[in-house]
């Protein structure tokens, strides 16, 4: 769903300009849920470590190294709820910013 459009047609464009965002509270909330994951095996690794129990710690460090992965996966999901301009150019779809609200699919442009 397209929460916001932040252009109008005939406004210039570089490449890499974001013209609109879609919807992202799921990402938003995948995205801090791995981040406290991640806080939590962090400071249950350093636990391990401050009373010796190096076994213990090692798994921690897994799973940190894991949540370390997943919140960078979340934010590159959550980045690419923004809609860039592919080209440098101007803005040529006619209301263009009666987009928001509006379902789009998979790869489905602002045309």
């Amino acid at each position: 769903m397209v929460r916001n459009v932040y252009v109008r047609e005939g406004d210039p464009v570089t490449r890499g300009t974001i013209v609109a965002d879609m919807e992202d509270w799921d990402y938003r909330a995948a995205l801090s849920s791995a981040q406290a994951k991640l806080n939590s095996a962090r400071a249950e690794m350093n636990s391990a470590l401050a009373s010796g129990n190096t076994s213990d710690a090692g798994v921690k460090r897994i799973e940190a190294d894991y949540w370390t992965t997943e919140v960078g996966r979340a934010q590159e999901r959550l980045e690419r709820t923004k809609l860039r301009s592919s080209i440098d150019g101007v803005v040529a779809t006619p209301h263009i910013e009666n987009f928001a609200g509006k379902h789009l699919d998979a790869g489905e442009g602002l045309r």
